[in-house]
């Protein structure tokens, strides 16, 4: 088998076909639970990103290279926080594995990272692919967070709660309201929504070392771009302290343009300052209600929680949503997986 490039501004039809092929099929055997992505929407998330989100892709064909066997991805953000971090992950096929692929795959990823000066990596495993905590445990990796995709089907919603919700804080916060927008971000409201994101980092961390994000504008301008480029829609909504005028939280939802039975519930959060009083329900509540009024044909949203958000995720289990998968994240020195190849 070869290990060659895969870019994703020059590769023609047929190859995108089958790194969908591998990637759909690696989803489907790790999360049963969830349709894959369609190609048309795998192909917009690849290719535009934001242009701060470097991507390297590498993919390994059969001989007849009409087969691609495995794949390894390798990101990272040019941003003024994290400059030594980098993610990566490695696919391969289940008739391809214990035969050194993965860590073949591992070689372009170790050097790419090494020219851009990133040292420590994180990858997730997926407990639906048994090899995959063994293979990060065999390259140095230290388990340091652990997520969960946990999915809400539409038709499973109680309309009667979410609108007792909003009722609810109504009155309990009533020094509050909503106001929303959809991307971009109307330019006289902008400061005061970076400044507001500054609320995700208090998220739980666990174990993954990683220093707090400066958020910028022009870092949510870059976003802005990629999601038009993949013609998805971003849906915005905000608690504002009415005494202040200040954002007390926010809540996004991404509804993807090659996938339209799918939204993703992006970052909802609550300033410290302004928690234990329902805001977080009647964010939720109210872009739930927006979604299901003005998106039929969504049938499922999903999102990313660390599984130690307990207040997170009471909000998300009462409104419905179940887990499909939880992700424990390695973090990996370079130098181990450097050591780890070297010692093959």
């Amino acid at each position: 088998m070869t290990i060659e490039p895969f870019d994703p501004r020059t590769v023609s039809d047929a190859e995108w076909a089958a790194h969908h092929d591998l990637v759909a099929s690696i989803d489907a055997e790790a999360v049963p639970d969830d349709e894959p992505m369609p190609l048309a929407e795998h192909i917009a998330w690849v290719k535009h990103g934001p242009t701060h989100r470097h991507c390297f892709l590498w993919a390994a064909w059969d001989d007849e290279r009409r087969r691609m066997l495995g794949v390894s991805f390798f990101m990272f953000w040019d941003e003024p926080t994290n400059r030594d971090l980098g993610s990566f992950w490695v696919d391969v096929r289940p008739e391809a594995r214990r035969r050194g692929l993965g860590l073949r795959l591992l070689e372009p990823v170790v050097e790419t990272a090494g020219v851009h000066g990133r040292t420590l990596l994180d990858a997730f495993a997926r407990p639906g692919i048994p090899a995959g905590e063994p293979f990060l445990d065999g390259i140095g990796g230290r388990l340091a967070f652990t997520g969960r995709v946990n999915a809400l089907d539409v038709d499973a919603i109680d309309l009667t709660m979410l609108h007792d919700w909003v009722d609810r804080a109504k009155e309990r916060a009533a020094d509050y309201r909503l106001d929303g927008w959809d991307a971009p971000c109307p330019d006289d409201r902008v400061e005061s929504f970076i400044g507001a994101q500054s609320i995700m980092n208090t998220a739980p961390k666990e174990d993954f070392e990683v220093e707090d994000e400066v958020f910028t504008v022009d870092q949510l301008r870059k976003r802005e771009a990629s999601w038009r480029e993949r013609k998805a829609d971003t849906w915005w909504l905000a608690a504002i302290h009415e005494p202040t005028g200040d954002i007390a939280g926010y809540t996004e939802l991404t509804l993807p343009g090659h996938w339209p039975s799918r939204a993703y519930q992006g970052d909802t959060g609550v300033d410290p300052a302004h928690r234990n009083q329902g805001l977080g329900r009647w964010l939720k509540a109210a872009m739930l209600l927006r979604l299901i009024d003005e998106r039929p044909a969504v049938r499922r949203v999903t999102t990313h929680n660390a599984g130690s958000n307990e207040p997170m995720l009471n909000i998300n289990h009462a409104l419905g949503f179940r887990c499909i998968s939880e992700h424990p994240t390695y973090q990996i020195p370079l130098q181990s997986i450097v050591a780890r190849l070297a010692s093959r």
